[in-house]
């Protein structure tokens, strides 16, 4: 097993564990949090997702890891542009987000007197 960093392959000395709980291991195996193992073939390697793809070789001789297909969408789930877009583009009226804000519970407001004065 070898890690790609800036097109050079060097030798993978430990293992490799991802943000997302993944680890890739020396013998060449993608293990997932809930124990399920890929295997890494010849040719092939792992993004920082934990994602399988393939290597192909860029100009000037560096390796480079193929991007990865994009995953399919869940029914019912929307994409991220799609749900900025609902957000923005909403033809409700929405109140800002101090609107709902609760007050100081009277300070400051002359409802409260400590004396009599």
């Amino acid at each position: 097993m070898y890690v790609i960093r800036n097109g050079v392959k060097r030798p993978m000395t430990h293992d490799a564990h991802l943000p997302n709980g993944r680890v890739i291991t020396r013998d060449g195996f993608v293990v997932a949090r809930d124990g399920s193992r890929q295997e890494l073939t010849e040719g092939r390697g792992c993004n920082l997702s934990g994602a399988v793809v393939p290597v192909t070789t860029g100009p000037g001789g560096q390796l480079l890891l193929a991007a990865a297909p994009p995953a399919p969408a869940a029914a019912g789930q929307v994409g991220a542009a799609a749900y900025l877009q609902q957000l923005l583009m909403s033809n409700t009226k929405r109140r800002g987000w101090g609107y709902y804000k609760k007050g100081k519970h009277g300070k400051g407001r002359g409802k409260h007197k400590k004396h009599d004065d």
